[in-house]
């Protein structure tokens, strides 16, 4: 897997509220996890936003197409100036994420054989 694939689709891109729960999704709007921040902060960390005809945001994104956090040219140069801005946007989830035991319970998967 090249770098460009690993950040597409390791690496969160949009946070969209679905069925009141914030979904985490790469680039490909594929789900990588659940966020749960309240509302106000998961916007702070939006590049861009959505809203419905109300006004309420239903969905985040961290970049876009004209500021993405990659590789330019050669795979070992980095755009640094939009990678840092990427960074600081998901520091702004990471720093506010609320303690494991504070999550709403979740189900367990289960895997049959």
């Amino acid at each position: 897997m090249g770098a460009r694939d690993f950040l597409r689709n390791n690496l969160p891109y949009a946070i969209e509220k679905v069925d009141g729960k914030w979904i985490v999704m790469n680039r490909d709007y594929v789900e990588i996890g659940e966020c749960h921040l309240p509302d106000k902060e998961i916007v702070k960390a939006a590049y861009t936003k959505k809203e419905d005809k109300e006004g309420n945001v239903t969905a985040v994104y961290l970049y876009d197409d004209g500021c993405t956090p990659n590789f330019i040219g050669e795979p070992s140069r980095l755009d640094e100036e939009n990678w840092k801005a990427y960074c600081d946007r998901l520091k702004i989830l990471i720093t506010k994420r609320p303690a494991p035991e504070q999550h709403k319970q979740q189900k367990k998967l289960s895997i049959r054989r």
